[in-house]
């Protein structure tokens, strides 16, 4: 695995800038996923909360140690400190499509939104920086995504989100250079008194996209270093995995294996495709959760797919088209049934590759969802947190995300 802090860095063309001369607070901070990218995008993070203590625990240990344990409701304006932007993604379940769907009914979690506006309109800082999932601004609860927003304005901010026919939409984070398909809701506010507004930087072009295969491509076996560990497949799984090709699902089983495996859902009109998913390398990954060991939401590796489906050319069988880790690549050209093999297994012929002994299909490691997280090498959990919560975790704001945003706005706030 690359430890280099510079090539981990460097994959998703992120810089440690020099201090932009901008403090941040970062609420519902998590384990600090968007906040690696806010830091390499020069912001100092003077104070950050989360009400999970093995995050914060994280977010300590990556970030810097001025994260504390706490819940929002009972944090005290006075007792914060002055930040120039606040940032902060508040718990999205009540929104999301695969949650309870209560907005912001929801007894638990409904009202986190109106405490994050709360701080904002009590800080007063010069901006801020607010994200949640695709479901907010959903039929259901468009309203209150709109009420917030003018919450914003009355208190005195200038507030930018992407529209389509002048309606909210999300950004696709895939557009923005994250190797994933990840819609999510960017706000962005500046105080009007500053007479700045925000613009959401350029996409990326299509042809400079990433995929799962530049995340995550040259990772080793799962081997338990730098949380490169993980799970396997579900004992519900095993039977119909290996009748799944790599890019398929459930809807690829014979009928009566897909009715055995899905049983009532399948008479409900027979789940969604993300049962028993096969994610293909040279696709970007699918939104990275934070239950990763979900039945409907499956992302199996099947290490099949590290090699060419679809045939190869008799110039490609002619000769061994592997080079190992230590030596050049051969020629990239364009076609890819002549592309070079990846380095794994080593020393291997592609005219022998029926007798190869493949490892078995899995799920993503820890370091895999970090890696399509686009979180630098260098962050890691400790080994005292469990496989569940290092998962859980690795959601939040991507990092390249975060950079790019962060870059943004701090070349408008010091324009």
């Amino acid at each position: 695995m690359r430890q280099d802090k510079e090539l981990s860095e460097l994959r998703w063309n992120m810089h440690q800038l020099s201090p932009n001369g901008l403090t941040m607070m970062d609420l519902f901070c998590g384990a600090g996923i968007g906040a690696s990218g806010f830091l390499l995008a020069g912001y100092k993070v003077i104070y950050a909360v989360d009400i999970q203590k093995y995050a914060v625990d994280t977010y300590n240990q990556n970030i810097g140690n001025h994260a504390i344990c706490a819940n929002i409701r009972n944090l005290n304006s006075n007792e914060l400190p002055d930040a120039d932007v606040i940032s902060g993604g508040f718990p999205c379940q009540p929104f999301s499509f695969s949650g309870n769907g209560e907005g912001e009914a929801d007894k638990d979690k409904g009202d986190l939104g109106y405490h994050f506006y709360r701080i904002i309109c009590e800080k007063k800082p010069k901006a801020f920086i607010m994200e949640n999932v695709n479901g907010i601004i959903s039929k259901k609860h468009l309203s209150f995504f709109l009420k917030l927003m003018n919450l914003f304005i009355e208190a005195g901010y200038d507030v930018s989100y992407p529209t389509q026919n002048e309606n909210p939409t999300a950004l696709n984070c895939w557009d923005y250079g994250v190797p994933q398909l990840r819609k999510r809701v960017f706000v962005v506010g500046i105080r009007k008194d500053l007479d700045k507004h925000f613009e959401f930087p350029p996409t990326v072009p299509l042809e400079e996209r990433t995929t799962i295969r530049d995340a995550i491509g040259d990772l080793p076996c799962p081997d338990g270093k730098n949380n490169h560990q993980g799970y396997g497949i579900r004992k519900d799984e095993i039977p119909y995995v290996d009748k799944v090709p790599p890019g398929g699902n459930w809807r690829d089983l014979p009928c009566e294996d897909q009715i055995q495996f899905l049983g009532k859902a399948y008479h409900s009109g027979g789940g969604r495709t993300g049962f028993l998913r096969k994610i293909l390398f040279d696709q970007p990954a699918y939104t990275i959760t934070s239950t990763m060991n979900g039945k409907n939401n499956a992302q199996i590796i099947d290490n099949q797919d590290k090699y060419y489906i679809g045939g190869y050319s008799p110039r490609y069988k002619s000769r061994n088209r592997q080079k190992q880790w230590h030596e050049p690549s051969f020629t990239i050209v364009s076609q890819a049934r002549q592309l070079p093999l990846y380095p794994e297994p080593p020393y291997y012929d592609i005219r022998f590759m029926d007798k190869l002994e493949i490892p078995p299909p899995r799920r993503f490691t820890v370091r895999e969802c970090l890696r399509l997280q686009t979180v630098p090498d260098w962050f890691s959990f400790g080994e005292d947190i469990s496989l569940a919560h290092q998962y859980e975790r690795c959601s939040g704001i991507p990092s390249l995300m975060a950079y790019k945003l962060g870059l943004t706005l701090a070349k408008i706030l010091n324009s």
